[in-house]
């Protein structure tokens, strides 16, 4: 039980520091009112989420969507790009603003949190699977990114 909370406190702190922002970002839970808010952007929403196209309205060449005959307008076939089945990348948490004297230095002050893995499309933190409730915030936090006009 208790990894499962360092996981979801380590998402939601590197996620809290602004590494995936500017965004939508989630309010704290009722459960947890001191819980970090969560920023999550339109690029991170579809790195972690996979469109599932509803049915019957798949492209068919060759078919206008009256479902009549035409000519194809592609003469040549596409090059089919296939995603990767498994990607990653690193969590991490800059002191720039937040530390007095931090900034301004030769060094950069960050450090890493973790890694995010998507393996077949479920995302994992250092390896760990995240959590339902932390696939469901994600999945709110997406929904309103993709539902939010664009300014």
């Amino acid at each position: 039980m208790k990894k499962a909370h360092f996981i979801s406190a380590a998402l939601f702190l590197a996620l809290s520091a602004g590494l995936l922002a500017p965004s939508v970002a989630t309010a704290a839970t009722k459960a947890d009112p001191n819980a970090p808010t969560v920023t999550v952007t339109k690029k991170d929403c579809d790195r972690m989420v996979s469109y599932t196209q509803p049915p019957g309205v798949a492209y068919e060449p060759g078919i206008d969507a009256h479902g009549r005959a035409v000519a194809p307008a592609d003469l040549n076939q596409p090059l089919m790009i296939k995603p990767p089945e498994e990607f990653s990348f690193a969590l991490d948490y800059s002191l720039a603003g937040k530390v007095p004297g931090a900034a301004g230095h030769a060094y950069e002050p960050n450090f890493n949190l973790g890694t995010i893995t998507v393996k077949k499309g479920v995302p994992y933190f250092n390896g760990e699977p995240l959590t339902s409730e932390d696939q469901r915030r994600l999945s709110e936090a997406c929904q309103k990114i993709q539902t939010t006009p664009l300014r």
